[in-house]
């Protein structure tokens, strides 16, 4: 036991030296992952995820009477919000709809509202350009949601017309037809209390930033062995074998080797964390501490094994490097999971790096179900293999 507690005394000593080189790299990390996560929302979505729709308007020569029926329907705010018209001629609008100005045209008959009235209902020509996008697609449904609804209210108006008709009260049809005009019309006027708003996000229960900013921390964690490799290459064969002599074994080693790389990155996590808070990025709860300390164990064992199983600096920093990305990107670290192929999600959503941005992202929404029981079964199984290398290697 003595002589364990000296060789750790010893890793420890080898932290304090290493630690200028690792705060400067560190630091070069912190201002690179920082400056993705904070503009990463943006080049993802923008300002918004749908533009407002200009729609052509093609009116009849005579169509006073048609303009004041679609001024009504511009009135409305679920209507407003999303589409903008434009009155135009129909040269113009072909040409408007070819140059891609407009998302459709709307070519409006010239007896619209007579035939509202005496029950014909010509209808309105949509005309969308060959290569419709997102925007051209909600039109679409909006188009087919107003005329499913038209559609319902004159069937009602016309049932209602021969319901008073077979039963002999011809007189009743105006009345009736009032009344159910002025129901429907009240239903579709205030139509808005029926939709229900909801943010639908690629990242989940979390903002763009925040979820980026999850996803730069576990890439910081990982990719903080890199400026470190000079202290968690492995022994040379001569020295183990000499700490073997005096008693030290795999275990004893590979867990002096493991609590000094959890106190190297542990206090580099502190650090951006208090920082984060600082700036109130982050309101760290119980929770919250639990899992940056966990994730900071977890990456700890996994970067001594890869170094281990490298076998020198160079070939682990190589792999560390490059299994970061890749496991980042196979998690949805650098494009958001709902973007990836389903056979890729299924793969990613078993990445270390995948458990580590599920029990950091309880910090800011819902915890996932045993998610830091899973960061910590996971430091326990790359410590066990870290001590399988090194007995191998002895």
């Amino acid at each position: 036991m003595r002589t364990f507690l000296i060789y750790l005394k010893m890793e420890l000593k080898r932290v304090l030296r290493v630690i200028p080189y690792f705060l400067a790299g560190a630091t070069v990390l912190t201002l690179l992952l920082g400056t993705v996560a904070l503009s990463a929302g943006t080049l993802i979505y923008g300002d918004r995820a749908v533009g407002k729709i200009t729609i052509g308007m093609i009116l009849p020569e005579d169509g006073a009477a048609a303009r004041r029926v679609l001024g009504m329907l511009e009135s409305l705010d679920s209507v407003g919000s999303v589409c903008e018209f434009v009155y135009v001629d129909r040269e113009t609008g072909k040409k408007g709809l070819a140059d891609g100005e407009f998302y459709c045209l709307m070519d409006v008959p010239g007896t619209f509202v007579q035939d509202i009235m005496n029950g014909t209902n010509t209808p309105v020509t949509i005309i969308f350009p060959e290569h419709a996008g997102t925007e051209a697609a909600v039109l679409k449904a909006l188009t087919d949601s107003a005329a499913h609804t038209l559609g319902v209210s004159q069937a009602g108006i016309y049932a209602a017309d021969e319901l008073c008709l077979a039963n002999g009260h011809p007189e009743a049809v105006a009345q009736v037809e009032a009344d159910l005009n002025r129901i429907y019309l009240r239903y579709s006027a205030s139509r808005e209390g029926y939709f229900g708003k909801q943010t639908v996000s690629a990242a989940g229960d979390v903002s763009m930033t925040e979820y980026y900013g999850i996803s730069a921390f576990v890439m910081f964690l990982l990719l903080l062995g890199i400026p470190a490799a000079q202290f968690l290459a492995p022994h040379s064969r001569v020295f183990t074998q000499r700490l073997r002599m005096m008693g030290v074994g795999a275990f004893q080693m590979a867990s002096a080797r493991y609590w000094a790389a959890v106190l190297l990155l542990g206090g580099a996590a502190a650090l951006v964390s208090a920082a984060a808070v600082c700036l109130g990025a982050v309101n760290f709860s119980g929770y919250g501490a639990a899992a940056v300390a966990l994730t900071c164990l977890a990456a700890a064992a996994m970067i001594l094994f890869i170094y281990e199983l490298a076998g020198s600096a160079p070939a682990g920093v190589m792999i560390l490097f490059f299994g970061a990305v890749v496991m980042a990107f196979l998690a949805g670290g650098l494009v958001p999971s709902v973007f990836l192929p389903a056979s890729v999600k299924v793969v990613g959503q078993w990445m270390p790096a995948a458990l580590m941005m599920d029990a950091l992202t309880g910090a800011f929404a819902a915890p996932a179900p045993g998610a830091l029981a899973k960061l910590g079964a996971m430091a326990a199984v790359f410590f066990l293999l870290t001590v399988g290398v090194m007995k191998r290697n002895e």
